[in-house]
């Protein structure tokens, strides 16, 4: 009976610790790239981890609470990754979540042909997100300099409500608003598939916590491409559930798709393993783009970044 106390009480205790656990909180944005981790909670794949996630507005506001460690995990683009370095950050990437090849835009209104057309015109974009920099290599791309354009600072959300209330002539979006404005007219004068490989979201953790909760970062992987395979497998039932998310129609789901490549596991592995991975070398190139544009003012190192050991070997 002593035994049997003392093992009910051990039980409990560890009952307890989980219970007060502190949850891993991974934030967001709404972005069909990332809406794989918002399926795999949806499978039930997160909750027994106290992995949570968090949906943010805009991509200032996740990489602002990833700074301030608020998450633990953050979905961001590549270019943002260079940011948190270049400000002493110390982060790692766990895994590549999509490539964009077409998913970011330019939408203008119909009087505006080209990028060339911009000049003079009110250009709406997220001036600290991957927003900034799809502009800045559409306008060098097309010989256009910053000051020929009036940038008008917006989060995404806000683009619907500038439309209406004329505040921009163009937007530098991506979906869900990306669809929304293509109903109401605009069409695309540039997007992420004119420059092919440059436009990467990825998965970061703080290194404080990769050195410590590997555990957690394995279990959040697995989570990831449980929910890439229910994608590939069940379609339909899976584009019902992002469009119920991001406010659109299943077919949009599915056409948004057509403009983003989401990496399986051996995709995965293959561009983050070995001494120079692959995305290295994007990031390598990314990183020269970015301070000929002047988003960052020096050279970060890019050393020790990357790992590939939470990807499920193949």
């Amino acid at each position: 009976m002593r035994f049997l106390f003392l093992l009910m009480g051990f039980i409990f205790s560890l009952s307890s610790i989980s219970a007060t656990e502190e949850p891993i909180r991974i934030g967001t944005t709404l972005w069909p790239g990332y809406e794989p981790i918002h399926l795999a909670k949806s499978l039930g794949k997160l909750e027994p981890h106290n992995i949570r996630t968090i949906d943010y507005p805009s991509t200032s506001e996740v990489l602002r609470a990833f700074k301030n460690h608020t998450l633990e995990v953050a979905a961001l683009t590549l270019d943002e990754v260079v940011s948190l370095v270049e400000n002493d950050t110390p982060v790692k990437i766990i895994l590549i979540c999509d490539i964009s090849n077409g998913g970011d835009v330019i939408l203008a209104k119909p009087s505006i042909k080209n990028v060339t057309q911009l000049k003079g015109k009110r250009v709406a974009v997220e001036s600290s997100a991957v927003g900034a920099y799809l502009l800045s290599r559409a306008l060098q791309l097309n010989d256009v300099q910053l000051k020929d354009i009036q940038v008008v600072n917006m989060d995404v959300n806000s683009n619907m409500a500038a439309l209406k209330q004329d505040k921009a002539d163009a937007f530098v979006t991506y979906d869900p608003i990306k669809t929304r404005l293509l109903n109401e007219g605009l069409t695309p004068i540039f997007s992420s598939n004119q420059i092919p490989g440059e436009v990467v979201d990825v998965l970061v953790v703080h290194e404080s916590f990769y050195l410590q909760h590997a555990e957690k970062i394995h279990a959040l992987v697995d989570a990831w491409f449980v929910a890439l395979n229910e994608i590939q497998k069940n379609p339909l039932k899976s584009y019902r559930f992002i469009a119920n998310r991001m406010k659109i129609s299943v077919d949009e789901v599915a056409k948004t798709y057509e403009g983003l490549i989401l990496p399986n596991a051996r995709e995965n592995f293959d561009l983050l393993t070995g001494e120079h991975p692959k995305l290295r070398e994007t990031m390598e190139r990314l990183v020269n783009l970015m301070q000929h544009l002047q988003l960052i003012s020096q050279k970060p190192s890019l050393s020790n970044l990357i790992t590939d050991e939470f990807i499920p070997q193949q």
